[in-house]
């Protein structure tokens, strides 16, 4: 009995020892780590198919700072995040944008949050570009020369007043 007893009292104090163990290194431990979380997922089109190079960002509903990334070529990205609330957008060529307003990272876990995006109605093949700045409309058939109507010359101006020439001539020294 006594022996049981002993056994007892050493597993009582092995449980105990193992307890303040990790009450004192506990949080050394999640310093080390910084505390922080992973938050982690795939973009995906209608289809199922990765959505490679989308844009990807977060920003943090407690201090508005945003933090970019972009997915890899099988569409998943990765982000080491300090526990908070955060908000996502993902955005790429030919999708819609899609906005997550809200995501929480706790602790050192990881947080997965999958996006599917959908196809843009407009898509790059079928709008046309407008030009960045029309020419102006030209009067005349040829836009290449500009006429006198396109240089705001009238046809009385244009023509010439012989008399009024040699006295602008004889002022100037010609």
């Amino acid at each position: 009995m006594l022996a049981n007893t002993a056994h007892n009292w050493r597993a009582c104090v092995g449980g105990f020892a193992v307890v303040l163990l990790f009450v004192i290194l506990g949080p050394s431990l999640m310093a080390q780590t910084g505390g922080r979380g992973a938050l982690r997922g795939t973009a995906t089109d209608p289809t199922g198919a990765p959505v490679a190079f989308a844009m990807v960002t977060t920003t943090s509903i407690d201090s508005g700072q945003t933090l970019p990334a972009a997915t890899g070529t099988d569409g998943t990205y990765k982000f080491s995040l300090p526990p908070g609330n955060y908000r996502l957008r993902f955005e790429s060529a030919g999708y819609k944008t899609v906005e997550i307003p809200a995501v929480k990272i706790n602790g050192p876990w990881t947080v997965v949050q999958n996006c599917q995006l959908e196809a843009d109605a407009q898509t790059p093949s079928s709008t046309t570009a407008e030009p960045a700045q029309k020419p102006a409309p030209s009067p005349s058939n040829n836009p290449a020369a500009p006429s006198l109507e396109d240089l705001h010359i009238t046809p009385a101006q244009a023509k010439g007043d012989a008399k009024a020439q040699a006295k602008s001539r004889a002022s100037i020294g010609c």
